[in-house]
């Protein structure tokens, strides 16, 4: 019986550059074993077999997910990935190179083992065994398969990868063959047929290497990380989780953008998967499974997941000791996709221990629609005040550098440049402030859909020069934006309570913003304007805008929302309100439960895989 899952070939003989590699490996996410004398690549019996070019790093994960990545796509006959320099699937010599994964019987197979047996535990005489391999595979049929989330962390730099790369790219001229020929993303992409079953790959027996926990062991189960509050939260509050000591493993579950923030949650826990990054559709329940059972999961956290909240029956049935919370943000969101995340968590209530919801009002209407207000618990997003503290951030030149005098009132919309947001809005306003005479300039930061049209409502009202359109910011850059601006506008047609409200008025900036979901929570008197959100014109907005226009009017409403956001809605309240809500849920686990039907669950859950199918397709275009 194999005693690892994953034998590791170091290629090369740079004692510094292998050194660096198996460092790499030995931070994996799983227990990997390095090739040595005793066991060598044509001697184990390990199922699967990497060969990794000394000085290569890897992503912590890359070994478990290139794994897993074979197990489920059989047609792929070997498997590597993205590298720093954003390598894509039509260019991949470099990455192929340096890390390639492969079944062992394959590999025997199409090189032999006396060939196996002549490289030895280092391969130091064929640098360019990797690109040997793997055109072998590709004769044999095997097209490779492409993990397109960063998986090398460095590229190999030494003399002998260098002779690798050019001997390789001979061979490929030599043969009139294409780099691009190699591996093919079509191994993750989307059926075109409805589906019929989930897919059962049989699991790499892989071991994890769990994270030291003086706390809880949680799986954060969520859509992805778009730009929005939504993953501000989310790349906020998981880093003090861990900090807090407990070990974090992070899923995501749909076809979202992965990546915005996300340094922050990877800095405080390597084990980040989105797992339709590394398998088919129909197989991310089984890895949501494989998470679940090798990380000794006690709690599953999960926020806005459509299909997290369908795979429930199934994970219950599976694991009944494990709790299951869920974090609502808002009322409604995507509603031409999925509808309300809000209503979503109220129709599953049965199957979840507990409930976090960002605002009062929210624990209204979750109670509304079903769920047990005894098991609804309030945890605003909340924000970290000695970050967000105006005292610490440059203003005057920052206000210079975005085109205002000392008497300009700088208006700030903030966050996602969407239709629900309303940011045409912002431009109409500036407009109409302007042609009454007030010295007022508009800065939008943020991305989104609507990006483009507001640059177009920009100029069509002759409104350039006195516009920024700052794109994306980092958190650093917004800070300093925030702490520049006087007015945030926030016309929205829907929220749960805004992240970029904690924030304005964590920097002093007076809101003005739609009366919507539980904004009242936080725009207490004194410290802002609340309006009406329709019927949703400009002139609605008007009247609070021209309030602030005056500096005088501002000062006091500005220390009054700053102070309010310190004394009542700091980060650390919503921290201690996630960990009452996990404790509950765990007391809760230890009741009697009634029994899932396991057949019942699996349809659940492919109907929710086929309901992203089509919805993925849809948007687009397909």
């Amino acid at each position: 019986m194999s005693t690892t899952t994953l034998a590791v070939l170091v290629v090369g003989d740079d004692p510094a550059a292998r050194a660096r590699t198996l460092a790499s490996l030995a931070a994996q996410t799983i227990d990997v074993t390095p090739c040595a004398e005793t066991r060598s690549a044509a001697t184990t019996d390990a199922p699967y077999l990497a060969l990794v070019t000394a000085g290569t790093t890897l992503a912590p994960n890359a070994c478990e997910r290139a794994c897993w990545f074979l197990a489920a796509s059989r047609a792929a006959g070997f498997v590597t990935g993205r590298g720093p320099d954003a390598e894509t699937s039509g260019a991949p010599l470099g990455a192929l190179l340096d890390f390639l994964v492969v079944r062992t019987s394959d590999a025997h197979a199409v090189l032999g083992l006396e060939a196996w047996q002549a490289v030895g535990t280092t391969a130091g005489s064929v640098p360019q065994l990797a690109f040997v391999l793997a055109l072998a595979l590709l004769r044999a049929g095997g097209v490779g398969g492409w993990l397109p989330e960063p998986t090398i962390t460095a590229h190999a730099a030494t003399p002998a990868r260098a002779q690798a790369d050019a001997a390789s790219r001979a061979t490929l001229t030599e043969l009139s063959l294409a780099e691009a020929a190699f591996v093919t993303e079509r191994h993750l992409g989307l059926p075109l047929q409805p589906l019929q079953r989930l897919a059962a790959p049989v699991p790499p027996s892989v071991s994890a290497r769990l994270a030291k926990a003086s706390g809880l062991r949680i799986l954060a189960l969520f859509q992805g990380f778009p730009m929005g509050g939504y993953t501000a939260f989310n790349t906020d509050i998981l880093p003090r989780l861990v900090a807090r000591g407990h070990a974090v493993t992070v899923c995501t579950t749909e076809y979202w953008r992965s990546d915005w923030r996300l340094d922050a949650v990877q800095a405080a826990t390597p084990d980040v998967h989105h797992a339709a990054a590394v398998v088919p559709l129909p197989a991310i329940p089984a890895y949501v499974d494989h998470l679940l059972s090798t990380r000794a999961i006690d709690v599953v956290f999960m926020s806005h997941s459509y299909l997290g909240y369908r795979l429930l029956p199934l994970l219950r049935a599976r694991y009944p000791d494990t709790a299951f919370v869920d974090y609502v943000h808002t009322e409604w969101f995507e509603g031409h996709m999925y509808g309300s995340y809000s209503t979503m968590s109220a129709q599953w209530s049965h199957y979840l221990d507990a409930h976090v919801v960002s605002s009062e009002a929210l624990a209204a209407s979750l109670a509304r629609d079903g769920a047990d207000p005894a098991r609804v618990q309030v945890a605003h997003i909340g924000i970290d005040t000695r970050t967000w503290n105006p005292a610490t951030e440059p203003r005057a030149g920052v206000r210079a550098a975005l085109g205002a005098s000392p008497s300009t009132t700088l208006l700030l919309f903030a966050g996602r440049v969407s239709p629900e947001k309303r940011p045409l809005l912002a431009v109409d306003a500036l407009q109409r402030l302007r042609a009454e005479g007030h010295d007022v300039r508009l800065v939008v930061a943020g991305g989104g859909p609507l990006l483009g049209d507001v640059k177009a409502r920009v100029d069509a009202l002759g409104m350039t020069a006195h516009v920024e359109l700052l794109g994306e910011l980092d958190e650093s850059t917004l800070r300093s934006v925030y702490a520049a601006s006087d007015v945030y506008f926030a016309p929205s047609e829907i929220e749960g309570i805004a992240r970029t409200l904690f924030e304005a008025m964590a920097m002093g900036v007076v809101p003005v913003v739609s009366d919507v979901g539980g904004q009242r929570e936080l725009v207490v008197a004194g410290t802002g304007s609340l309006v009406a959100p329709q019927p949703g014109t400009v002139d609605d907005y008007l009247p609070a805008l021209r309030q602030w226009m005056d500096p005088k009017a501002r000062r006091g409403a500005s220390a009054a929302a700053r102070r309010h956001v310190v004394t009542a809605m700091d980060t650390q309240r919503s921290l201690a309100a996630l960990e009452t809500a996990f404790s509950a849920a765990r007391r809760r686990r230890a009741e009697p439960q009634a029994p899932v039907e396991p057949s019942l669950a699996n349809e659940v859950a492919l109907l929710a895989l086929e309901t992203t199918r089509r919805h993925v397709l849809r948007a687009s275009k397909r």
